[in-house]
């Protein structure tokens, strides 16, 4: 059995001056996770979460450089690693598939290039960054 958390925000959250208390002790939530048996931690990547003007969308902004310092941090603390790819630039629901802005002109050849080529990005990244993941989670909340 895995009981895991999304901790996706978590950095964005820190860097806005989020504080975290358990009653009127500040703690580390990570930790108190990790102390009530927490042992997974999913972690999403979007394509590129940003405007034209570079600045972030916000909402955890899960680019693969949030993905390998939140994983970092999550390795440190004992968590195993969940990478949740998208296959956007930001959120996507059954109700809602967003195709990433750099690919949207592409035909279905092209699509399936891309797609393969930024997982095997992505997986190499965290290889080479110390952050494989074990377990890969493709696309979010997809049916059938």
């Amino acid at each position: 059995m895995i009981l895991g958390i999304d901790a996706s925000t978590y950095l964005e959250e820190l860097e806005h001056g989020a504080k975290f208390f358990d009653g009127e002790r500040e703690i580390d939530p990570l930790a108190a996770f990790a102390d009530n048996g927490v042992d997974c931690m999913r972690i999403r990547v979007w394509n590129d979460p940003h405007g034209e003007d570079g600045t972030p969308y916000l909402a955890g902004n899960c680019d693969m450089d949030n993905y390998v310092r939140l994983a970092k941090l999550a390795k440190e603390k004992g968590f195993k690693l969940l990478m949740d790819l998208h296959y956007s630039d930001f959120w996507v629901d059954p109700g809602k598939q967003f195709i990433p802005k750099a690919w949207a002109d592409y035909g279905l050849d092209e699509m399936v290039n891309a797609v393969y080529l930024f997982t095997k990005e992505c997986l190499e990244i965290a290889v080479r960054e110390g952050v494989a993941p074990e377990l890969i989670q493709v696309g979010n909340e997809i049916t059938n």
